[in-house]
This record gives structure tokens, C-alpha cells and sequence, in this order.
């Protein structure tokens, strides 16, 4: 566990600011214009053929960026699963091609489900898909769930707060501006409205 740690100016191929392969937790850390050269501008999170499920409490993630997937962080279960816990946690200001803030992605039979609880993600960038939030099932499966989380001010050419690709949301009891917006599959806009699971 790293508690009150700040995380600045760091660069990697992936995980500008860090590497989760098992279990960690975080609480109230600050990762800051951390920068990548491929996936995950503050965070990697591999699921590699185990549970990789790191729990981050308190966290603020402002200005990290990825040149490819992810901008502050990206999931990728392969083979394993991914499944970070996040509560009570802030992302703004971040870019990436795809996930301005949060790229997730199931292959190999492996699974993404990250938990996002009183989460906001506001003012992130993609410059081609999911200003906020981009999950793809690449042969396995994505699903990401949002409670009390609010996606607000985000940019991208599509999709400008979600995106899916064979990957289903779960959100509940959230504010998405202008509605969930899961251009390429289901997007749970139902669930959204009815303020239902």
C-alpha cells in the first residue's frame, strides 16, 4: 500500500507512472503529466494470465497523456483479468488516441472489468474515440461499471464520452453528459435513464 505519493513527470513505453501485474493499493496519491510512448500514460494495469486488481482510493490523475491507448490509465486483461477498484478518484485533463482518461480490453479470453465508484472524469481527450471511457473485447470480454460517477467535458471524434467495441457499461445512478453515447455496441443508454443496473 502507498499512501499520500505523487507520481510526476515519469515516462515509459506503458505505464508512464507505473506497472500493476497483481495486487496494490493506492490512497490518495496524485499522478501528474506522467507520459507514455504506447498504452497508459499513468497507469498499466496487466492482467496476464492471473487477477491483476488494484485498489485506488483518493487518487487524482491530471495531465498524463499516451501517444496510443489510455491516457491516464489502461486495463488489459489477457489471458487473466484486469479488475481495478476505483473510489472516490478524479481524471481530468488527460489525451490518448483512444480512452482520453480509461482504455480497457478483454482479449485472449481474458476479461477487463474495472469498478468505478464516485469517480469523475471530466475534460479528457481521444483524438479518435472515448473522450472518457474506450472498452473493446478483443476476444474476451469488457465490462466496465460506473456508480455515482459523473463523465462531463470530454472531446473526441467518436464518442465523445464512451466508447464500445463488444463491450458492454454497466452505469448506475451516473451523470454522462448528453446521455451515454456507446457508439459501436450496446451502451446501456437504458440503464442510464432509468437510473437501473
Amino acid at each position: 500500500t502507498l499512501t499520500n505519493s505523487t507520481f510526476h513527470n515519469n515516462s515509459a513505453a506503458g505505464g508512464g507512472g507505473g506497472d500493476f501485474y497483481r495486487t496494490a493499493a493506492l490512497v490518495r496519491a496524485t499522478f501528474a503529466d506522467n507520459t507514455a510512448t504506447g498504452n497508459g500514460g499513468a497507469v498499466y494495469n496487466y492482467g496476464l494470465a492471473e487477477i491483476s486488481n488494484p485498489g485506488l482510493s483518493g487518487v487524482v490523475f491530471t495531465g498524463n497523456r499516451a501517444n496510443n491507448f489510455g491516457g491516464a490509465l489502461y486495463n488489459y486483461g489477457y489471458g487473466g483479468a484486469s479488475r481495478p477498484q476505483l473510489s472516490n478518484v478524479v481524471i481530468s485533463a488527460s489525451q490518448a488516441r483512444r480512452g482520453g482518461a480509461i482504455y480497457n480490453n478483454g482479449g485472449s479470453n481474458g476479461v477487463s472489468s474495472p469498478l468505478l465508484t464516485n469517480v469523475t472524469l471530466s475534460f479528457n481527450r481521444a483524438t479518435e474515440a472515448g473522450g472518457a471511457l474506450y472498452s473493446a473485447a478483443t476476444g474476451g470480454a469488457s465490462q466496465i461499471t460506473l456508480t455515482n460517477s459523473i463523465l462531463w467535458g470530454n472531446t473526441a471524434a467518436a464518442g465523445t464520452q464512451i466508447y464500445n467495441t463488444a463491450a458492454l457499461p454497466a452505469i448506475n445512478y451516473s451523470l454522462v453528459q448528453d446521455g451515454d453515447d456507446g457508439i459501436g455496441g450496446n451502451s446501456g443508454l437504458d440503464a442510464f435513464r432509468a437510473g437501473l443496473g
